[in-house]
């Protein structure tokens, strides 16, 4: 279920009451929304394949949110860390402005909302797949530019940004423990406002350049997208001659797939069918029609299924309308 057929509210910055249109005491901003729905008005797709929420989630100051593939804790005051876990691993990452140590807002059914006292305000999402779309709404243009969140990592792990934008967790041996989509930032018109990561050590910091910008109409969202599970389901039909991989991916894995993601998202597929005893699957023609899927997978938002009769095929030239990542029969 998606959180905007949950809650109108989102849409509307106020709620009924004896045919009356009350306005609600959250954080103001332009026309006076407040914070989630600027979010819900520039950036809907935020608050699509979302994880349910409820009251009975919220335990020990903070929202416990347990999906198939992953578990993420938002905290209810902005000095506390958000955690994320999968298989044994944790990301902790805190919210910007964290040494103000505000306590959220939140309505039943409805994500946590910081106002940070500065003209931002910020709003953890999490997505079905357990991984946390941190928005963050910058009101005008005396609003500050920097969003540090620093980040703990899983022992010997440190971030390795790439050309996209994206940012993932790795360690000495390549093995992957998650990452951060590539940045992006939208004014209130739509427009993009040019935004870029900045790593230093443990810190992530997101610069959105919305400053002296003469074309930018406020309010202006933009996000780190964290998460850990690239994968929801792996699992093999057929037998050792002829066979399908069949590959569902978290939303998290649709949105980090740039072609500096790949190899994350190969040594996923290898673990998990290891996992399931399947690892002879693997193949060069399974792995090439798995990375154009990866790539083209906005056009696709089904299971993907590789066949191991197909030629082998490189995933950049499978991927077009001819073959549609379904290279011809070996």
């Amino acid at each position: 279920m998606k959180m905007l057929a949950q809650k109108s509210r989102w849409l509307l910055a106020g709620c009924l009451v004896g045919g009356l249109m009350i306005p609600l005491s959250l954080p103001a901003h332009a026309d006076g929304e407040d914070a989630l729905d600027a979010v819900a008005r520039i950036a809907p797709e935020v608050f699509e394949e979302v994880a349910p929420l409820n009251d009975t989630q919220v335990t020990d100051g903070e929202l416990l949110v347990s999906t198939d593939s992953a578990e993420a804790r938002v905290p209810l005051n902005s000095g506390d860390q958000i955690r994320i876990t999968d298989s044994g691993k944790e990301l902790k990452i805190t919210l910007p402005f964290d040494e103000k140590r505000v306590g959220g807002q939140r309505e039943p059914g409805e994500p946590v909302q910081f106002d940070n006292g500065n003209g931002t305000s910020t709003i953890p999402v999490v997505k079905d797949d357990g991984s946390v779309q941190i928005t963050t709404v910058i009101e005008n243009a005396a609003s500050p530019q920097s969003f540090r969140y620093d980040l703990e990592l899983p022992p010997g792990f440190s971030m390795r940004p790439d050309i996209s934008g994206s940012v993932a967790f790795v360690d000495s041996q390549g093995n992957v423990a998650g990452g951060v989509a590539a940045p992006w930032a939208r004014d209130s018109k739509g427009q993009s406002v040019p935004t870029t990561y900045e790593v230093s050590g443990s810190a992530l910091t997101q610069v959105v350049q919305h400053q002296d910008n003469q074309d930018i109409t406020y309010p202006v969202v933009a996000d780190p997208w964290l998460g850990i599970p690239l994968i929801s389901q792996v699992w093999v039909t057929g037998n050792t001659s002829s066979w399908i991989v069949n590959v569902v991916p978290t939303s998290w894995g649709r949105q980090y797939n740039a072609v500096y993601t790949h190899f994350a998202h190969v040594d996923e597929l290898r673990t998990r069918l290891n996992n399931n005893g399947t690892g002879w699957a693997l193949n060069y023609t399974i792995e090439q029609q798995f990375l154009c899927h990866v790539q083209g997978t906005l056009a696709e938002p089904g299971t993907y299924n590789l066949e191991s009769w197909r030629v082998g095929m490189a995933w950049a030239t499978q991927l077009n309308t001819l073959f549609q990542c379904n290279p011809p029969r070996a």
